[in-house]
């Protein structure tokens, strides 16, 4: 039994992310087992056969949410993220929250937009210096659950907004066992850097996406943080740079969308 997908906040923070033989094992399960079910979704799809043709599914119907933690947020990632990594967080909200409403998973909307905008937190210059002992998703969480309690929010809600970070580069999430925050950031985050389940979103909604945050510099900038930052040892985004996580970035199919 491979057991159950790391990422939780108690794994987490036990850990700093670094991921046992048979965890290893369990990633390289995700990566299969993504690939199976995109590649099945895609057929239904093009058969005609999907609930997601049925569903009408415009960008216009993602508005961002407004409160104190998100504007809060909105000025923390702009102050630190470069333009390629701060437009790719965006792109990632967009596309999670349109799978969301192709799919019909129902997520808190501040919730998913925070964990969205604040994912590759731990990319950043400012915690570069932690890069190589923490896993940049752990940081990241950890990040964005501080500032929900500093909001006021329930510890549970902020675990679960940590949660929706820490699972995130997992490949494949079960949606009977995950969050919807969680499914979606995943979607949106892995359909932005290397092209998976776009057949969701239709062409006009990519377009969309791409005019209102441009990916020029990002398949650059992604590749290299994913080839040659110092990720520590054993966590996720090192065990994915060995299995060729930045061939199939540097392949994206949305790359088309790069001179809009």
């Amino acid at each position: 039994m491979l057991g159950p997908t790391p990422g939780s906040f108690a794994w987490s923070e036990t850990t700093e992310g670094v991921l046992n033989a048979r965890e290893k094992a369990h990633l390289i399960y995700q990566l299969v087992r993504s690939q199976m079910d995109e590649g099945l979704s895609r057929l239904v799809w093009r058969l005609g056969h999907s609930s997601v043709r049925k569903r009408a599914v415009e960008p216009s119907r993602v508005q961002a949410p407004d409160s104190a933690l998100c504007r809060r947020v909105e000025a923390r990632v702009a102050a630190h993220y470069s333009p390629a990594l701060l437009a790719h967080c965006y792109r990632s909200w967009w596309m999670g929250a349109l799978v969301g409403e192709a799919l019909g998973i129902e997520a808190d909307a501040e919730m998913l937009y925070v964990a969205c905008l604040m994912h590759d937190v731990g990319l950043t210059d400012a915690h570069a210096s932690c890069i190589a002992e923490t896993a940049f998703q752990v940081t990241g969480a950890r990040e964005a659950r501080r500032l929900a309690l500093a909001e006021q929010w329930h510890d549970d809600d902020a675990i679960r907004l940590y949660e929706s970070i820490s699972y995130h580069l997992n490949p494949w999430l079960d949606a009977r066992r995950h969050t919807p925050e969680a499914l979606l950031l995943k979607y949106g985050a892995h359909m932005d850097v290397v092209g998976a389940y776009r057949h969701l979103l239709s062409e006009e909604a990519l377009r969309a996406i791409h005019r209102h945050h441009p990916r020029e510099g990002f398949r650059q900038e992604i590749t290299r943080s994913i080839v040659s930052a110092p990720h520590r040892a054993g966590g996720h985004a090192h065990c994915l740079r060995r299995l060729g996580f930045a061939r199939l970035a540097g392949n994206n199919p949305l790359e088309q969308y790069a001179t809009l």
